[in-house]
């Protein structure tokens, strides 16, 4: 199930030449990156300009870009980055020696640079890699002393060779977990001429932005690593240079846009019955104290408890209807059928995007195929299969196959990696692409869920299937 954004990556064309039109297209490369930041609220903008001055060598660790007026604080460091270390996802390689602060007009090997940072009396500085390792690639590392929410640079000389070594984008949480797969940068001129000395492209002596715009405000760092525009070499003696590192945040009363989805799994029947079973009825709605990860609102690590846990309802709809069911089912026997109900709701103030529901059946059961026979199929399931998953959504209630055909439900036999049907999906939440599947799955495509204070109907809903004991 991914309830949360992945982060968007921008990168632009790319631009050649030190005069002053591709100066201007520079200038202008940045531009979809800052509309996509406004359209979710983040338009202050903030810009490093490191001071004019003469060529200087700095610390390869932990430069600082700047700090906004709300207290967010860029630094940036370079990184020797082995192949090695680029296949461990959360590796951003090792601290190199040295760094420079450069005054030239163009950026590293002629690249060009933007017009608002074009000054032939007293060239703002850029920062540029010429020490780093030999043996590894380079990459520049942005650290943001908090998550945020956009940030983005231009970038000269970043070789990428699409047939060969290519840059990428990597972006770390702060628990420093990769999000989301290793982006590529890949060229926008012609990849054939990569290699070309002459050539102005595959990042070779051209000028690119490179950012990213978050929603979800999930991003402390960023690693931008160069490729090699030479075919058959590693890039472990290119260079890197960037310039105007630029960050959009969220005024304090804008708060970041970040959707959540909130999730309650309880036992709703004992065959057939959903009234007084094992001790339990599970007619009513049921509020688990004791785990405040299986309540009505997991953004808090330990939520407050009100005294009439009726009141306990902020989030969810009305609850005689919702959250019903048991949390434990007692004793039970084999042949006994347990019928599961996980409700949702979509409770962040945006909207949970592309949402996938992922859920192994409970290990010594077995998932029933036909548990809704006599129901009516839901729109582009196969006609008369069998009808295993009754799903509640935008206010309506229908019934789907377990066949990975047309409608939103698909069971997956034990042993049968969900992955390979939907690629996107996490079902054991460990980051490896791998799903174990020991004892068989279901996967119940939700798409887009509105945020409930909007569309408090089309937030909410629930997926129910069966078990049998074995």
């Amino acid at each position: 199930m991914t309830a949360v954004a992945t982060p968007v990556i921008y990168i632009s064309d790319e631009v050649g030449f030190n005069n002053k039109g591709s100066r201007n297209q520079v200038e202008s490369l940045d531009d979809p990156w800052r509309s996509a930041a406004s359209a979710i609220g983040a338009a202050t903008i903030t810009q490093n300009q490191i001071p004019t001055g003469d060529d200087v060598s700095i610390s390869a660790d932990n430069y600082e870009l700047f700090t906004t007026s709300s207290g967010i604080t860029v630094s940036t460091s370079l990184h020797n980055v082995t192949n090695a270390e680029l296949s461990n996802p959360n590796s951003v390689g090792t601290v190199a020696n040295s760094a420079q602060l450069r005054d030239s007009n163009t950026l590293q090997s002629d690249a060009p640079r933007p017009h608002s940072l074009y000054n032939t009396t007293a060239q703002p500085r850029y920062w540029n890699e010429t020490s780093g390792s030999t043996t590894s690639r380079n990459g520049v590392l942005f650290t943001f002393s908090e998550p945020v929410t956009a940030f983005g640079a231009w970038f000269g000389d970043l070789e990428t060779n699409p047939n060969g070594t290519s840059a990428i984008v990597r972006l770390l949480d702060a628990d420093g977990n990769r999000i989301g797969d290793d982006t590529v940068v890949t060229t926008t001129t012609d990849p054939s001429q990569c290699g070309d000395a002459s050539f102005r492209g595959c990042g070779n002596r051209t000028t690119r932005w490179i950012g990213f715009v978050d929603e979800a405000n999930q991003v402390k760092q960023m690693l931008v690593v160069v490729g090699d525009d030479d075919p058959g070499d590693t890039g472990n003696r290119e260079h890197i240079s960037f310039i105007g590192a630029t960050l959009a945040e969220q005024p304090a009363d804008n708060p970041p846009k970040t959707p959540n989805l909130l999730l309650v799994k309880r036992i709703t029947a004992i065959n057939g019955d959903t009234e007084t079973v094992n001790g339990n009825n599970l007619s009513l709605y049921r509020d688990d104290f004791s785990n405040p990860y299986d309540d009505n609102d997991i953004t808090v690590s330990a939520p407050i408890r009100p005294t009439d846990p009726r009141e306990d309802t902020d989030q969810w709809p009305n609850i005689t209807t919702n959250l019903i069911g048991g949390i434990e089912g007692g004793q039970v026997s084999p042949s006994d059928e347990i019928e599961y109900t996980i409700y949702f709701l979509s409770s962040g103030n945006a909207a949970a995007e592309d949402v996938i529901f992922c859920d192994y059946i409970p290990t010594f059961s077995s998932f029933i195929p036909n548990a809704y026979g006599n129901a009516l199929a839901a729109p582009g399931g196969i006609v008369g299969a069998d009808l295993s998953v009754e799903l509640l959504r935008n206010g309506s209630i229908d019934y789907h196959t377990g066949a990975n055909d047309g409608d939103r439900a698909t069971y997956f036999a034990p042993g049968i990696d969900p992955a390979h049907s939907f690629p996107e999906i996490d079902c054991d939440n460990d980051g490896n692409g791998i799903n174990s599947n020991p004892n068989g799955a279901i996967v119940v495509i939700l798409e887009d869920l509105p945020n409930a204070s909007l569309d408090p109907t089309g937030a909410y809903g629930y997926v129910r299937f069966r078990t049998r004991i074995n």
